[in-house]
């Protein structure tokens, strides 16, 4: 249901504040699969917290990782 709601709705990207789209223990990692990457990234632990409203250019810097699932980055707001 959840991939299928995000592609109908031409979901190109999707950001969250919390830890993972999954549930901690998930096997199956369900919502990570929902969009097609790379076309679709997914952001996670995002803090907007003090972010207006409003239409924003967001701009992924990448940073070193070791973890080999994971793309780490510095993500970058603003607006025109």
């Amino acid at each position: 249901m959840f991939r299928y709601g995000l592609q109908k709705n031409g979901v190109k990207l999707l950001g969250v504040d919390l830890p993972s789209m999954d549930e901690l223990d998930s096997k199956s990692l369900q919502n990570h699969h929902a969009l097609p990457a790379p076309e679709s990234p997914s952001f996670e632990s995002l803090d907007l917290s003090d972010v207006a409203p409003g239409i924003y250019i967001l701009r992924p810097l990448p940073l070193k990782s070791r973890v080999p699932m994971a793309l780490r980055s510095r993500a970058v707001l603003w607006r025109d």
